[in-house]
């Protein structure tokens, strides 16, 4: 897919968006994994936008979050759209999630739950 070698944001939110239309139109494929792939880099990439497109990401996210509940990327991104977001608790549930169902990223999730955890507490 072209969208992941993209140059930018805002190209690869581009290049994902007649994709993503096409799946979300089609009984068949608008529960599909690929479907909530597609969904899950434009919510990366309209986190990275200038200013970030954070209740897009947000839309897309709890989309994909829906047809792959145990996708540890899926996690990750709801976690830095509900961080962006402002909502601190709801991320760190995500990062709990995140590490959950992909372990090897453990030490990373606790580093990020150490970081937001302390977010909280300012």
């Amino acid at each position: 897919i072209k969208a992941r070698s993209a140059s930018s944001p805002s190209k690869k939110e581009s290049l994902l968006n007649p994709t993503i239309e096409k799946l979300s139109t089609h009984p068949e494929f608008s529960t599909s994994t690929a479907y909530a792939h597609a969904l899950t880099m434009r919510a990366d990439a309209r986190l990275e936008l200038i200013p970030p497109n954070i209740q897009g990401a947000l839309e897309d996210i709890q989309i994909a979050s829906s047809i792959l509940p145990t996708d540890a990327k899926v996690w990750r991104v709801m976690a830095d759209a509900q961080e962006a977001n402002g909502d601190i608790k709801a991320a760190v549930k995500s990062v709990m999630k995140w590490s959950e169902y992909d372990p090897s990223f453990r030490t990373k999730a606790k580093k990020e739950l150490s970081r937001l955890s302390s977010s909280l507490n300012c």
